[in-house]
């Protein structure tokens, strides 16, 4: 994850200070390197459970696992990547845009999956859960940012 911010931000533009929709962006890559990462991580961890096909809460945990690890990619990675860029990014606002960004990747996993049933590829599902929890977090951090002031 950290050799992907630091290739990110060698294509950035040397400024003081970056905001606006370059900003937005950066943090946007980051949280969803970040989130694709931890859920990857989480995935691997969870297989490690071997829940049997009766047990509900055996599954229920694993999924927990990896939104928790992702969710903690994607603030991680959100505030990483606007460090990196000096967006001065909000760490609060990343942790809170991650949380809710969780909620809205599965969201979209489900609509594109079960309800308009575009897909049903795993990678798709996850880049899909990755995106979405990486920009809502970097929504979080431009919006804890704009407040600070």
């Amino acid at each position: 994850m950290l050799a992907g911010l630091a290739c990110m931000a060698s294509f950035l533009p040397v400024a003081a200070q970056t905001g606006g929709g370059t900003a937005l962006f950066v943090e946007s890559v980051g949280g969803s390197i970040g989130s694709g990462a931890g859920l990857g991580l989480g995935l691997v961890l969870a297989q490690a459970n071997d829940c049997t096909t009766d047990d509900i809460a055996c599954y229920i945990e694993s999924a927990g696992i990896a939104v928790a690890i992702s969710t903690a990619g994607a603030a991680l990675g959100a505030h990483l990547a606007g460090r990196i860029a000096d967006t001065r990014p909000s760490g609060i606002g990343s942790i809170l845009g991650a949380v809710s960004g969780a909620v809205a990747g599965i969201g979209v996993s489900h609509l594109l999956s079960d309800e308009l049933d575009l897909t049903h590829s795993e990678i798709a599902l996850a880049f899909s859960y990755a995106i979405s929890q990486g920009f809502v977090a970097a929504l979080g951090s431009r919006l804890g940012a704009w407040l600070r002031g």
